[in-house]
């Protein structure tokens, strides 16, 4: 069986995707295997996409479906794996080409996707954009702008994917569902995909826990304002140079890392905060629902529709986070601690030089 995890964005991926690495010799004792070809070194196979979807990102040196192909029929093993949570967004003729050029492996298909709550996701995702300087906007922007989003009502994301590989082989894994003590999403996937053994037979297995886990509010707002350029910093701030590197990506890699560090440290990250209005909670239930229902007509087991707002004990937020609400020594001891975070060794050129 070839089993294809598609995401959503912001619903495990990351977790399910280290523990497949992190087992990735084992998992083959089982016969399960998760193909370096598409990912090369990485954790995922976004490469795959990136080549199904004509990205300018796609390259050829990491892994093309056809290398995939060959890989699948010159082995025997009963289940292969691929996964990137970039199949989201892929379209329908992306869809089609996928199928078509994984058809010559022979085996079954098992698409797996896993839906999370609206009303959770939406912080996360922002979370997300924040902390690696994707996104400047403030929570309330965000929300107009990503709401719209075609991939916000998953039911249809999951007919797209339907229409082309059949409902009988496609399997939503609900990651806010209920779970019987001992039981996680890893459990949850391994049994959607099907492999023989059964996920209590792979328990063993060394768990990654909780990946990309969100920071605190002033975490976040504090790097959103870095990035906006509203830190109010000077230019010779160790911090405002460390900005302005020629590696950006890079740097914002060890900004968001060092970021979480000290929001640890100062014990900022225990206190995520509350971002959504319950107008815009109400706007996500609504469009959750709507999903559900979408799949539930399709589905031969209906899934749970999610709890109302007060019976999941909603609470709306007293205010929209943003950096003004930090107090402004607080803000600038957090980036002069940041600035020491990222020093880079030192040497007889710069043993005098301070974080600013």
């Amino acid at each position: 069986m070839l089993v294809i995890h598609i995401g959503m964005k912001k619903a495990g991926s990351a977790s399910i995707q280290s523990f497949l690495t992190l087992n990735q010799d084992s998992l083959k004792e089982s016969s399960i295997d998760y193909p370096v070809v598409g990912r090369s070194g990485k954790k995922d196979h976004h490469n795959l996409v990136s080549e199904i979807m004509g990205r300018a990102k796609f390259f050829p040196h990491e892994g093309t479906i056809s290398e995939l192909v060959e890989h699948i029929v010159g082995h025997s093993y009963e289940t292969t794996i691929i996964s990137s949570e970039m199949f989201e967004g892929a379209d329908g003729d992306a869809i089609v080409k996928l199928n078509e050029s994984l058809a010559a492996v022979g085996q079954q298909f098992r698409i797996i996707m896993i839906i999370r709550d609206m009303i959770n996701l939406m912080p996360s995702s922002y979370a997300q954009k924040v902390r690696f300087g994707r996104s400047k906007y403030n929570f309330d922007d965000f929300f107009e702008m990503r709401i719209k989003e075609r991939r916000v009502n998953f039911g249809e994301t999951a007919k797209i994917w339907a229409d082309v590989f059949g409902w009988e082989n496609l399997r939503i894994v609900d990651l806010n569902a209920s779970r019987p003590a001992g039981v996680d999403l890893i459990d949850d996937f391994l049994d959607a995909a099907a492999v023989k053994q059964g996920a209590a037979a792979l328990s063993h297995m060394p768990r990654p826990g909780i990946v990309n886990a969100a920071s605190g509010w002033r975490v976040l707002e504090a790097v959103r304002a870095l990035h906006r350029g509203d830190h109010h910093l000077p230019d010779e701030h160790r911090l405002v140079r460390y900005m302005n590197g020629r590696d950006s990506i890079f740097n914002q890699k060890r900004i968001e890392k060092g970021a979480v560090q000290v929001g640890d440290l100062r014990g900022w990250n225990e206190d995520r905060g509350q971002y959504m209005t319950r107008t815009q909670a109400e706007v996500c239930l609504d469009i959750h629902c709507h999903s559900i229902a979408t799949l539930n007509s399709y589905l031969p087991s209906p899934l749970a529709m999610p709890p109302d707002l007060d019976a999941r004990g909603f609470v709306e937020r007293s205010f929209l986070p943003e950096a003004a609400h930090i107090d402004a020594e607080d803000l600038r001891s957090f980036y002069d601690e940041l600035g020491l975070q990222l020093k880079p060794k030192r040497n007889s050129a710069d043993k005098n030089d301070s974080a600013t």
